[in-house]
């Protein structure tokens, strides 16, 4: 489908309305993906510093509503190679009766791929599956298909290893549904994997522990080498803490739950603080809450961060004041070098070419800070202006302590939503589309040391 976006400027496409079913754009209960590409920028226009330069950036995140509960996830740069991988790793799968999940992929090149399903976890001895996606098109496996996987307790927890020979990205979606039809007060959740098997160092920019509902991270070491993990959380406040245990020790071809209010005791609920992450051998980390701030009940999912770059796009941010009950959107940011103070700007672009820019503003060292988008008076007025500007584009720059030189900066949002009809409650978090100098954060210079 074509369309035009005027530089600057936020644009949302319905792609399918159950209640206005006379203008979708895709078909009702068919799976499909979704690519976005851009247009050939005037010779002035690039970064130089990616293999698409000279095409115009943009970022994207897809938000649907199925089975009673909101997933969204923001979509993955396949023209960064740092995003083209053969390998993507899943930590936190929900399987056994009543849970519809589905590995999803697709595949980015002109000859078919062959991929095995890598199934790990407690109660079950690991074992594959193999399946082919041709070329340029969408596949996936449907886990509760899977008779061994099915059979399992309701709300087991597995990892998952996917292996391609040909350059795919693979992804996971749930929906908490015995009947297998949308309920109102189901639950739902879809994240992208990890590539490249894992990594040694990632953060979590935003977790936190619900009163009343339970937190935690999942760990899969799918690699032949055991893991010996320290994490450490640190709140807006400044206030640092290891985990108990320390260090966390994981074997060969295995998976561990890790649950927050344990291992960080002194935390208090409902405070967002970020988590960081070292390990001896490359893991995937996941962060999952329920039972979140409003009592909605739905799951946030979300894997670590393992890169950061200078810019980071988000194409969903939203705040809408409709419906009853409360929506909150919240941006976490996470100043990832050991040794030096950054600074950031926010940039806020809606679909009439309006720009809202906060100035600068710094943050220490290793530090976090939690911005609700509701705070910002600018941005908050011009949402409420119409409904067409509820949704609206977010870029974060990260730049040096005097705001003159590039500094790589992580993001993340999280969204609780209680305004929905009935008991349903909806709850997701977005990680951005990075852009600019793109590092992976067992980077050394991240330690104060150069750059790899």
């Amino acid at each position: 489908m074509p369309g035009f976006a005027p530089a600057s400027s936020s644009q949302s496409i319905v792609l399918h309305d159950k209640l206005n079913a006379a203008t979708p754009l895709v078909r009702s209960f068919v799976p499909y993906a979704v690519e976005v590409y851009t247009s050939v920028a005037p010779a002035s226009v690039g970064t130089g510093l990616t293999a698409d330069d000279g095409l115009v950036p943009v970022s994207a995140t897809l938000s649907h509503f199925d089975y009673g509960g909101l997933a969204g996830e923001g979509f993955t740069n396949v023209s960064d190679g740092g995003e083209r991988s053969l390998t993507w790793d899943f930590s936190s799968v929900q399987v056994g009766s009543g849970a519809r999940t589905y590995i999803v992929l697709q595949n980015l090149g002109d000859t078919t791929a062959n991929v095995t399903l890598s199934f790990i976890g407690d109660g079950f001895a690991p074992f594959n599956e193999n399946l082919s996606v041709e070329a340029y098109r969408r596949g996936g496996r449907a886990l509760f298909e899977v008779s061994a996987l099915n059979a399992l307790d309701a709300g087991t927890l597995i990892g998952v290893r996917v292996s391609s020979d040909q350059e795919i990205v693979a992804g996971v979606s749930t929906y908490d549904s015995p009947s297998g039809r949308p309920v109102d007060d189901g639950q739902s959740s879809t994240s992208l994997g990890t590539p490249f098997q894992g990594r040694v160092e990632g953060v979590v920019p935003a977790a936190y522990i619900p009163a009343g509902g339970s937190a935690s991270l999942t760990a899969l070491n799918a690699n032949n080498s055991a893991a010996v993990i320290q994490l450490i959380a640190r709140t807006a406040s400044g206030d640092q803490f290891s985990a108990t245990p320390v260090p966390f020790i994981m074997t060969a071809q295995s998976r561990s739950v890790i649950d927050l209010a344990t291992v960080f005791p002194l935390i208090p609920t409902d405070e967002a603080f970020s988590i960081t992450y070292v390990s001896t051998t490359p893991v995937t980390l996941d962060f999952s809450a329920t039972g979140n701030l409003g009592a909605v009940a739905d799951v946030i999912a979300e894997h670590a961060a393992t890169r950061a770059g200078t810019f980071a796009h988000f194409g969903g941010g939203l705040l809408a004041a409709d419906g009853s009950g409360t929506g909150v959107d919240q941006i976490s940011l996470f100043n990832p070098f050991a040794g030096e103070t950054i600074s950031f700007t926010l940039l806020f672009q809606f679909n009439d070419g309006t720009q809202v820019t906060v100035a600068n503003q710094t943050l220490g060292a290793r530090e976090n800070v939690n911005i609700l988008l509701s705070d910002l008076s600018a941005v908050a007025t011009k949402a409420a202006s119409g409904t067409e500007f509820n949704t609206f584009g977010i870029t974060v720059q990260g730049l040096d302590e005097f705001g003159f030189d590039p500094r790589q900066i992580v993001a993340q949002i999280t969204r609780t939503d209680t305004r929905t009809l009935g008991d349903r409650a909806e709850a997701v978090s977005l990680l951005p589309t990075l852009d600019g100098e793109i590092l992976l954060l067992d980077d050394p210079i991240f330690d104060g040391g150069a750059p790899a």
